[in-house]
């Protein structure tokens, strides 16, 4: 009476649109005669569909590219597997839509247990070239007993591609505006299901103003899903970057437009030391940064120690004083409100003095 183990593996390969088609890739695994009581040769009945147009992003989509495929026996019962195991690693090749009614490639013998498998597919012949999607799973094997696999290959990021950044405005905010993210392998396509390395997110932006919906993507779904919220701050160019083991980090550029600082004037012009001349006031306001997220106006001074002062440092109302001892002429004073951007009033100090002539005559 013949023993079988019978594994049905459902495998999942990355593909993208044009260069797959949705189906289930399944490795039934009818078991021959153990060769030797105490292991069970296994092979693998895979179903790997032509090629198509199709642009479906299933989990179970499949890229035409699989060209051999790497079935490991990595650990039994949580050790290394015995020593002297024959076909360990076993590699079989696939011809371009020779897959398409399934065939039949071989596996490991394997001894009964909690067996680990590792599978691996190339899209070069003979195990070579470029990694496209793998899986370990464990299968708790009883000799004489179908036993039953489903196991889904994750893709394997190659290179990762954003989609063109949102268009903002400070002092208007969104919500959940999607980020297009192309997670792709090592032939250009799209992966869709899992992927076999996550993608990190990292957010340049330390103020609070942008907020991605998620920080790792661990499948296409979840890239699918990604979207940035702005909540109308003005800032500085955030640079939101994307990277994965084996890849080169992607950075996408969100640059929202900044609101002008404006001053209720553009020059104050003082002429006295005390009293009427002596001061000058004006208020600043930035939508985006003052309005309506009550932020700060910083006010700077260049080159006008012998002409004034300003009172308070930051704010939206501000107080220009004469020096105590001034001299005539000009100097800026600026304004900077969010992501930098700045105006300048111009402050002058004149000295105006009047002369008396006096004349006698005298009389005859």
């Amino acid at each position: 009476m013949r023993k079988a183990l019978t594994i049905i593996a459902t495998l999942v390969l990355a593909g993208c649109g044009g260069g797959g088609t949705d189906a289930t890739t399944h490795a039934s695994i009818p078991v021959a005669a153990p060769a030797s009581p105490n292991l069970v040769p296994t092979s693998f009945t895979m179903v790997i569909p032509r090629t198509s147009s199709s642009t479906s992003r299933q989990p179970q989509y499949v890229t035409g590219n699989v060209a051999s495929v790497v079935i490991s026996l990595t650990q039994v019962n949580g050790g290394s597997p015995p020593s002297g195991l024959t076909n360990n690693p076993a590699t079989s090749n696939i011809s371009a839509g020779s897959c398409a009614s399934g065939c039949t490639v071989n596996g490991p013998s394997v001894p009964p247990g909690s067996d680990t498998f590792t599978l691996t597919t190339f899209d070069g012949a003979s195990g070579t070239g470029n990694i496209i999607s793998n899986v370990t799973t464990t299968l708790s094997v009883v000799a004489g007993v179908n036993n039953t696999l489903s196991a889904t290959l994750n893709g394997v990021p190659s290179s990762l591609v954003w989609g063109s950044a949102p268009s903002g405005a400070g002092g208007t905010s969104f919500s959940d505006t999607a980020l297009s993210l192309a997670v792709k392998d090592a032939d250009g396509n799209t992966i869709t299901g899992t992927y076999a390395h996550p993608i990190t997110l990292t957010d340049s932006d330390v103020s609070g103003a942008t907020t991605l919906s998620a920080t790792t993507l661990s499948s296409s779904s979840d890239a699918n899903a990604l979207s940035l919220s702005y909540t109308g701050l003005d800032i500085v160019p955030a640079s939101i970057e994307a990277q994965a083991t084996g890849t080169t980090p992607a950075t996408l550029t969100f640059s929202p437009s900044v609101q002008p600082v404006i001053a209720s004037t553009t020059e104050i012009d003082l002429y006295a030391t005390g009293g009427t001349g002596s001061t000058g006031t004006l208020t600043a306001a930035q939508f985006g940064w003052t309005v309506p997220f009550g932020k700060s106006i910083s006010a700077s001074l260049d080159g006008c120690a012998n002409i004034a002062t300003i009172s308070p440092a930051s704010g939206t109302s501000f107080t220009v004083t004469v020096a105590a001892s001034p001299a005539a002429g000009t100097c800026t004073l600026t304004l900077t409100g969010g992501a930098g951007a700045t105006a300048a009033v111009t402050l002058t100090y004149t000295s105006i003095g009047f002369g008396v002539n006096a004349h006698s005559r005298k009389s005859n």
